[in-house]
């Protein structure tokens, strides 16, 4: 399971990538390097806000295994909507 989703921090907003623990744990920090550096490549709007520091960098963030329920529980708190969604419980 995973989930790439908006996390909105006081200091700089970012995205999140969800894993579950066990999945890719090795090499989950290299990921989340790539997949930054390839959203900068494809996306010229988010290289700009990378580069101007409005966003930070895709920060790797581990869920418990079996948490697909994750994405909605943050739905329904958040009316259905992904929009103004937070990493904190």
């Amino acid at each position: 399971m995973w989930s790439l989703a908006p996390c909105w921090d006081d200091e700089q907003p970012y995205y999140g990538l969800f894993l579950e623990r066990g999945d890719l744990m090795s090499d989950g920090q290299r990921l989340v390097q790539r997949l930054d550096e390839r959203l900068k490549q494809i996306n010229i709007e988010y290289a700009s806000k990378r580069d101007t520091r409005r966003l930070g960098a895709v920060r790797l963030e581990w869920v418990r295994p079996a948490s697909g329920q994750w994405d909605r529980e943050r739905l329904r708190r958040n009316g259905g909507t992904l929009s103004n969604t937070s990493t904190r419980a």
